[in-house]
């Protein structure tokens, strides 16, 4: 009778030896998927942010394009300026020469 005590004695410790182990897995289970849930949240919020800056870059690449392709312009856009202003130059200089022209013979008939 003492032998099946102490086998119901060491029953008992190991049951509550086990519910304890339970009690703690379940506890480590349960933040392990508190866990896993934050690190999902986070990688979404960084995917989204990955996402948000690529676009950002590839806008501003596409800009950038833009800019590059517009500075190809400009010598050819500053050349044809360039060839304009010669050409009123021109033009005034040919309009003061005829004022100066009538100006002379305005004076000679006076």
């Amino acid at each position: 009778n003492v032998w099946s005590l102490a086998k119901e004695k060491e029953l008992q410790n190991l049951k509550s030896s086990h519910t304890a182990f339970l009690d703690s897995h379940n506890e480590l289970t349960q933040q392990l998927k508190a866990r896993e849930k934050q690190v999902k949240v986070r990688a979404e919020k960084n995917s989204e942010e990955v996402t948000r800056i690529t676009e950002e870059i590839q806008s501003a690449q596409a800009e950038n394009e833009e800019r590059q392709e517009a500075v190809k312009m400009l010598p050819r856009e500053l050349a044809e300026l360039d060839q304009r202003l010669a050409q009123e130059k021109e033009h005034v200089a040919m309009a003061s020469r005829k004022l100066e022209s009538t100006d002379q013979t305005s004076q000679h008939k006076q």
